[in-house]
C-alpha cells in the first residue's frame, strides 16, 4: 500500500505541474518539454543506462549538486552515487525494465558532502530511438537525520527507564532489609 501510494503521489505531482505549466502558456504557444524540464524546481536527471552518462540535468540538479549543467553534463552517474559501478549498473537496469523505479541512494555532492536521496527512475526513448532513464531525485536527508535522532532520543529514554527500575529495585532491598532487621530487634 505505501508504496502503491508514492507512485500515486508521483503521478499526482507530474499532472500538477504539467496542469499548471500548460495553463500558464498562452493557448496559441506550443508546449515546450525542455522549458519545463530546465526550470521544474525538482532536481531531473536524464541518464544513458548502458554508459551511465549524464545526458541532461536541469537547474534544480544544478544546485542541488553544486556543479553547472555543462558539468555534470560531462559527468557519469558513477561519480555522485555511492554505489558501485556494478550496483549502479544493476540498479539502471532495474529502471530501465521497470522491475523498479524507486530507489534509496547515497549521492555525492561537488563540496564532497553526502545526501541521502530517494530517486524515481522511468525508461523512455528521445528522438534517437535511445532508451534513456527519466531521474527525479529528491533530498531525504532531513528526514532521516530527524528518524536518526528520534531513535536516539526513544533510547535515551529506554535507559533512563531501566536505570529508574533498577535503582528502585536496589532501593526497594534496603527498605526490605531494614525493615526485617527493625522487626528482629523488637
Amino acid at each position: 500500500m505505501k508504496k502503491d501510494s508514492k507512485y500515486i503521489w508521483l503521478a499526482l505531482s507530474v499532472i500538477l505541474i504539467i496542469s499548471f505549466s500548460v495553463i500558464s502558456f498562452s493557448e496559441t504557444e506550443p508546449i515546450n518539454i525542455e522549458n519545463i524540464f530546465e526550470n521544474i524546481g525538482s532536481v531531473m536527471l536524464i541518464i544513458d543506462p548502458i554508459n551511465g552518462d549524464i545526458i541532461n540535468a536541469n537547474r534544480a540538479a544544478a544546485q542541488f549538486y553544486g556543479y553547472s549543467v555543462d558539468e555534470l553534463t560531462q559527468m557519469k552517474i558513477q561519480q555522485i552515487n555511492n554505489l558501485t559501478p556494478g550496483e549502479i549498473q544493476i540498479e539502471m537496469t532495474r529502471a530501465i525494465t521497470q522491475e523498479r523505479t524507486y530507489f534509496n541512494f547515497e549521492h555525492k555532492l561537488k563540496d564532497g558532502s553526502i545526501r541521502y536521496v530517494e530517486v524515481y527512475s522511468y525508461p523512455f526513448e528521445n528522438e534517437k530511438s535511445e532508451n534513456l532513464l527519466l531521474s527525479t531525485v529528491y533530498d531525504i536527508t532531513p528526514r532521516l537525520l530527524a528518524e536518526k535522532k528520534s531513535l536516539q532520543n526513544r533510547v535515551v529514554i529506554y535507559i533512563l527507564a531501566a536505570l529508574l527500575i533498577i535503582s528502585l529495585s536496589i532501593a526497594f532491598v534496603f527498605v526490605k532489609k531494614a525493615h526485617d532487621k527493625t522487626i528482629a530487634y523488637s
